[in-house]
């Protein structure tokens, strides 16, 4: 009997590509506990050994998905942020100024939160999340917040999407649920003035964190030992 035909080897760019895609639209269909290497290989119809080949281990293949999704997040936020200052006090925000970019920061949150319980660092999550730190900052400048005050809130933000992401694994949230937090966060952004001038954070040349002289997180490189 003649021996059956080699599978088709399939080049190494088009491999990792597939698996990074394949990753993001599992996050869509279900929580990333249940995103398995082996749903992750047969959804990409990839043997499961090249996840560990071309990516090195699991963590490493979750830091590139975030890593292609950040950008995509960061447009959106860019592209949907109305400036604070043109809303009035008291306005209601709805739900659809966070439609485009809900289902985005639902993923990077997750994968932020899974990534930090396996201990893993890298460069690039460090930067990553420090452009969305940055990104918040810049529109809220934009809209006539104090340097201080902007990052006080955008650092709120981090905080509110890291908690949320926590909170999923542990309590039933609804999607209203979840945008009445963001409401009370949005009211805290489009009330900013009055924060400034409670907190005397007044002075627009108060020196702030950047991204260079102090990133969020510690740059490791690779993943730590847990500690016993």
């Amino acid at each position: 009997m003649a021996p059956a035909p080699r599978a088709r080897k399939i080049p190494k760019q088009i491999a990792m590509e597939r698996f990074i895609e394949v990753t993001a639209e599992l996050l869509d269909l279900h929580p990333l506990a249940e995103v398995t290497d082996h749903l992750i290989a047969d959804t990409a119809q990839i043997s499961r050994s090249s996840i560990y080949r071309y990516f090195n281990t699991r963590v490493e293949l979750f830091d590139i998905v975030l890593d292609t999704l950040v950008p995509r997040y960061l447009t959106a936020v860019k592209t949907i942020t109305t400036p604070f200052a043109e809303r009035r006090e008291g306005t209601h925000i709805s739900t659809d100024i966070f439609a485009i970019n809900f289902t985005l920061s639902t993923k990077i949150f997750a994968i932020g939160n899974y990534l930090a319980s396996e201990n893993y660092r890298s460069e690039l999550l460090t930067n990553n999340f420090t452009k969305i730190v940055d990104t918040w900052v810049q529109q809220l400048v934009t809209a006539g917040a104090a340097p201080r005050t902007a990052r006080a809130l955008a650092l709120q933000s981090l905080g509110l999407g890291f908690g949320r992401a926590n909170a999923a694994n542990l309590v039933s949230l609804s999607t209203e649920e979840i945008m009445d937090v963001f409401q009370i966060m949005v009211n805290s952004l489009q009330n900013h003035a009055e924060l400034t001038t409670k907190f005397g954070w007044t002075d627009t040349n108060t020196q702030t964190t950047t991204h260079e002289s102090a990133p969020l997180i510690s740059l490791q490189g690779k993943r730590l030992s847990k500690k016993k």
